[in-house]
């Protein structure tokens, strides 16, 4: 059975938000990137119907118009794009896409030769090119398509024999050629495999005179000649019997249709009347009551149409003739689109016919049933024919039809990506299968939901574990649920120390790190902030041997990677200010230490002091004009002493200059901290 629209929508068909995804769903292999790339080049992409996310960054493949990609393998399973105004040639690109299942480029306006790469795709299952312009033969490669089932090349330009190999696939099911240019003889291995394709080779020029060939084609349906079907025999106020009937095609190549009658219900059978053309009702004369009689309905082609060779359809079902009111039936079903293994109810109506009437079902899976009423659940996706007939204990027969369609429930796959130093989390989900568009609600354990599609980012107030789930409804309504856990809990916290931090060259530093909370074990690591390999410990010693300000860094992360930072800086070799005082008139600042050279400059809240002055290796004085607004009272100011020979500062020291004494006081000394 030929797979319903409902399985022939593409996901990211599935992918119809307005929010484009920031992240990766899935990362394809590049080639198979380079390949999607390629077809959209070569068939116009940039004026297609719908490119929605196509030529996107890698890992968003997954959210391209018409692209499916299973995410635990992370290749490409589906690709459909028909009815998309895709033209030019297919390109030679699918011996990249090894995993491809489903390939549906029909209704469009591409042209040339069919791909002879498709052959390599092993897993393809499906493939739809109907309704283009390509030409030329089918490609011998594609004998390897072991698990084609459903292959549509109809309404295009293809020409030359059928190949044999065609009839050979194990697994082909379903075949369309027809309106093309196929000629020579039909190949015999439509006959000798071992199952049934429902085949469709109208408006060729193929040719065949075995009757076996002919029967397996099914010429009733897809060449020649109907089957007349819904067969009636009612009594005429004249006495006479009307035999009617339908045909299952129409009439225009039948050259006329034959009723035949018995005298039992096992025959034999004598043809009592024909009809030319396709009329589709005959008054036989009735019989003495009391006596039954059976008819039966064939249609007949004289040749016209099947190269000289007659055809006679199989006689329809047997008519058991007894005057009585005429049988009426109709079938109803609900519901008419169901989720498969979903419990679906039949129910016939019935009026006229004589009492009691049996019923028998067919689901059109190969299951049935008997009684006026029934319920059934389809296992496979697809659009099913439903018939109900009824006989009465008159043996009027009567046969009604009705159309059920079978969907797969949605799915859904999602997952969550943790950034525990915020407490923020990305959260993902592809659905597929269902009746898109789908709606999405998310809950993310913590009391937040969110309603966007596809990528959403949430951030949680406060460490612990928290079960999410994101729900999927499809527009029947019908629902997916995907879940998971996330941990979060605070990095470690450290504290650290590291003395001396100033001293002459060579200068030896004790550094201590002290960690709290995490994960166990915890990894201790320091950076010197010399370029010197990183050292692991909660205690450890460096030794600086060269003059300058260094930054060190220690780093503390637990068993789930959470992390924290401290640093500080290391004055080697470099001047230290370890007392300030300013007054006098004039004004000066005079500024005690170590480590002080001729050219050493004095700076305040990282302004250079006006002017300088070198007093010695323990002692340096700023003076000048505006000296004194540099050093308000009542502020602390940042007092540094840049080295002349490496161009630094040193390290700060913060001098408190007080208010002015009142009369008759001694000024306090100024508040110092370094």
């Amino acid at each position: 059975m030929r797979p319903s629209f409902a399985l022939r929508w593409v996901l990211l068909v599935a992918v119809l938000g307005a929010l484009v995804p920031c992240a990766a769903l899935a990362q394809i292999p590049q080639e198979q990137r380079d390949a999607l790339i390629e077809l959209y080049n070569a068939t116009g992409g940039p004026n297609w119907t719908q490119d929605d996310y196509w030529l996107g960054p890698p890992g968003t493949e997954a959210t391209w118009w018409g692209v499916m990609v299973d995410l635990s393998q992370n290749t490409v399973i589906r690709l459909g794009l028909p009815n998309n105004h895709l033209t030019g040639q297919i390109p030679e690109i699918w011996d990249q896409l090894p995993d491809l299942q489903y390939l549906d480029l029909s209704s469009n306006d591409l042209e040339g030769p069919l791909p002879a790469t498709l052959g390599k795709c092993w897993a393809v299952d499906t493939a739809y090119f109907a309704g283009n312009r390509l030409l030329g033969p089918i490609p011998a490669e594609w004998s390897d398509l072991r698990f084609l089932r459903f292959l549509t090349l109809n309404d295009n330009r293809f020409e030359g024999p059928l190949p044999s190999f065609l009839g050979s696939l194990p697994k082909l099911v379903d075949l369309k050629i027809d309106n093309n240019a196929f000629w020579g003889p039909f190949p015999r291995t439509f006959v000798e495999n071992d199952h049934h394709i429902y085949l469709n080779a109208t408006r060729n020029a193929l040719r065949t005179k075995d009757p076996r060939i002919r029967y397996y084609l099914d010429w009733n349906l897809a060449f020649q000649v109907p089957t007349p079907e819904n067969p009636k025999a009612e009594a005429e106020d004249t006495g006479d019997v009307r035999i009617s009937w339908s045909l299952n095609g129409g009439g225009s190549l039948v050259s006329s249709m034959r009723v035949y009658q018995a005298w039992a219900k096992d025959g034999p059978y004598e043809l009592v009347g024909e009809l030319p053309g396709s009329d589709t009702s005959l008054s036989v004369e009735a019989l003495p009551p009391g006596s039954p009689v059976f008819f039966r309905v064939r249609a007949y082609e004289g040749g016209a149409w099947t190269n000289a060779m007659p055809i006679e359809t199989e006689p329809g079902p047997v008519l058991e003739v007894i005057p009585a009111g005429p049988l009426h039936v109709e079938a109803l079903a609900a519901p008419l689109v169901a989720p498969l293994l979903t419990p679906v109810s039949f129910q016939a109506a019935v009026t006229d016919g004589v009492g009691p009437i049996s019923f028998t079902w067919d689901f059109g899976d190969g299951a049935g049933d008997t009684g006026p009423s029934s319920t059934h659940q389809y296992a496979e996706p697809g659009d099913y024919t439903v018939t109900m007939t009824a006989t009465d204990s008159m043996g009027a027969r009567a046969t009604a039809a009705i159309m059920v369609t079978a969907y797969p429930l949605p799915s859904v796959q999602a997952a969550s990506e943790p950034d525990q130093q915020t407490g923020k989390f990305n959260f993902y989900v592809q659905a597929q299968d269902g009746a898109p568009p789908y709606t999405y609600l998310w809950d993310f354990g913590d009391g937040g939901t969110s309603t966007l599609e596809i990528w959403v980012n949430h951030t949680y107030g406060a460490p612990g574990e928290y079960l999410w789930t994101v729900t999927v409804t499809d527009s029947l309504g019908n629902t997916a649920n995907a879940s998971g856990t996330v941990d979060y809990a605070l990095p470690p916290q450290v504290a650290a120390s590291a003395l001396p931090n100033w001293g002459a060259v060579p200068l030896t530093v004790e550094f201590r790190a002290q960690a709290i909370g995490g994960e166990e074990p915890l990894l201790i690591e320091w950076d010197f902030g010399d370029d010197t390999p990183t050292v692991q410990g909660e205690q450890v010693s460096h030794t600086y041997n060269q003059a300058w300000m260094y930054t060190w860094r220690v780093r503390v992360r637990d068993a789930k990677g959470r992390e924290s930072v401290a640093t500080g800086k290391i004055y080697a070799g470099l001047p230290r200010v370890t007392s300030a005082s300013a007054g006098g008139s004039p004004f000066t600042l005079k500024v005690g230490g170590e480590g002080f050279s001729q050219g050493c400059t004095i700076y305040i809240n990282g302004q250079q002091a006006p002017k300088t002055t070198f007093k010695s290796s323990t002692q340096l004085i700023a003076k000048g004009s505006g000296l004194a607004s540099m050093l308000p009272r009542d502020e602390t100011a940042v007092i540094q002493v840049r080295d002349p020979s490496s161009g630094l500062l040193c390290a700060p020291y913060r001098y408190y200059r007080e208010h002015a004494p009142l009369p008759g006081k001694s000024p306090s000394r100024a508040a110092v901290s370094p």
